[in-house]
């Protein structure tokens, strides 16, 4: 019997007591989708598109200046000899 509890994890007794019903540690429970509290919108009888027409347009940005944020975002994520195959790519 000692050689058995000494063989048992930390792991498998969690797995146990999950098993089993009880709670892993108290205070910890699990949250399913029948608490709507963690949803980021909240609910309106204004339905969601309902301003939008009302909300000013937005003037589409020139295509330089889209290469341009596109090509400074890149510098940061790709290696330098991709970051130039990608610069090469727009010039042409």
């Amino acid at each position: 019997m000692a050689t058995r509890r000494l063989l048992l994890s930390p792991v498998s007794c969690l797995r146990r007591t999950q098993a089993l019903g009880a709670p892993a540690a108290p205070g910890l429970r699990r949250g399913y989708s029948s608490d709507d509290s963690f949803q980021y919108l909240h609910r309106s009888i204004v339905p969601t598109m309902h301003f939008q027409k009302s909300l000013p347009r937005l003037p589409i940005p020139r295509l330089e200046d889209t290469v341009r944020r596109y090509l400074n975002a890149q510098k940061f994520v790709c290696l330098y000899n991709q970051n130039t195959l990608v610069k090469r790519t727009f010039v042409q």
